[in-house]
């Protein structure tokens, strides 16, 4: 699966933020504030995109979590997503450990990283491609470390 065009979109500004950083020290060092206020406002564009970025990543996720719980009858867990090495990193919680353990039973689990393996399928390079295993963890309310997870 190859990235969305927002994705490859939001790849190609970085390199141009960090060029309009650069440029924003210099042309603030240099007394020309014209410049200056070009580049910063490069940097307050880039910034909402960004933003908007993540929310609509997150909605992504929550989306595929809800497909992946529905017709089960259990509770949706509580999701928190995030990067870690530049991977994304899924952490869902659940209310007790026995709606964990019943998640795992009807399969809800095994759904959620499908969709979430099939999505960042193509991050990573081939000697350390995307791992949906090492992505996605669940715990429940209420976890002491040491016990079983």
């Amino acid at each position: 699966m190859r990235p969305s065009i927002e994705d490859r979109i939001f790849s190609l500004g970085c390199p141009i933020i960090l060029s309009a950083v650069c440029a924003l020290g210099y042309f603030t060092a240099s007394g020309n504030w014209t410049y200056a206020i070009v580049a910063a406002s490069f940097i307050g564009v880039w910034l909402v995109i960004a933003r908007l970025r993540v929310k609509r990543l997150h909605r992504m996720h929550i989306a595929a979590l809800k497909l992946a719980f529905a017709g089960s009858g259990l509770a949706v867990p509580h999701l928190k997503d995030g990067r870690h090495y530049s991977f994304p990193n899924f952490t869902l919680t659940f209310t007790s450990e026995s709606e964990l353990q019943r998640a795992e039973a009807a399969g809800c689990i095994r759904d959620f990283k499908k969709a979430i393996q099939t999505r960042y399928a193509d991050s990573g390079s081939k000697g350390n491609p995307f791992d949906v295993e090492r992505a996605v963890s669940t715990t429940y309310e209420g976890w002491m470390p040491g016990s079983r997870p």
